[in-house]
């Protein structure tokens, strides 16, 4: 962790540092002491922003805030842990991630509608999705805001456009092959 941030403040470049302190995730018997520890130590070696996937409690949540203040406690949501924005917001939380989450839920309804559609033949599923215009549109307004909230110069801006347009092909590339893989007449 020295070593990274070493290396980012001599190269001059604006680059977050991330740490992050597992114990959640690989079940440690200890992990909210775990994770105080090792997000302090990361926290002491230069990291700009800290982890602790997994963690779900609100107590606990406070205690790693606490624990590392002021570096930004960032917590990670990637199912319902049953709270809202405004219950992790209170004790302090500045970043919330959401990792491969909403990608996670598309395929859920990406999988229902093929299960559905391989074994009853029905294509009810499609009743309620999205227009492509929809689509578009949220991914533009999403760009547009983004363009004026980190004042992006045109050049940038056409890269996150162009960026947009190659997944929007690959995506539906993706969606051709797998339709035409599972649907078996």
């Amino acid at each position: 962790m020295q070593a990274a941030r070493q290396a980012i403040d001599n190269s001059g470049c604006d680059v977050l540092l991330t740490a992050r302190a597992e114990c959640y995730h690989v079940g440690h018997p200890d992990a909210l002491n775990e994770s105080v520890r090792r997000l302090q130590a990361y926290a002491e070696a230069g990291a700009d922003v800290l982890f602790a996937p997994g963690v779900k409690d609100t107590e606990e949540i406070k205690v790693l805030v606490e624990a590392i203040q002021p570096i930004p406690f960032n917590l990670l949501v990637v199912s319902d842990i049953g709270l809202r924005v405004d219950d992790i917001a209170a004790p302090g939380v500045r970043r919330i991630s959401v990792g491969g989450a909403f990608a996670l839920a598309a395929w859920n309804g990406f999988m229902r509608a093929a299960e559905i559609l391989n074994s009853e033949g029905s294509f009810s599923e499609l009743a309620n999705v999205a227009s492509y215009a929809d689509v578009n549109g949220f991914l533009s307004e999403d760009l547009v805001r983004a363009s004026i909230e980190h004042e992006l110069t045109e050049p940038e801006l056409e890269m996150r456009i162009e960026t947009h347009v190659w997944r929007q092909l690959i995506a539906r590339s993706l969606r051709a092959c797998w339709v035409s893989s599972l649907v078996r007449l």
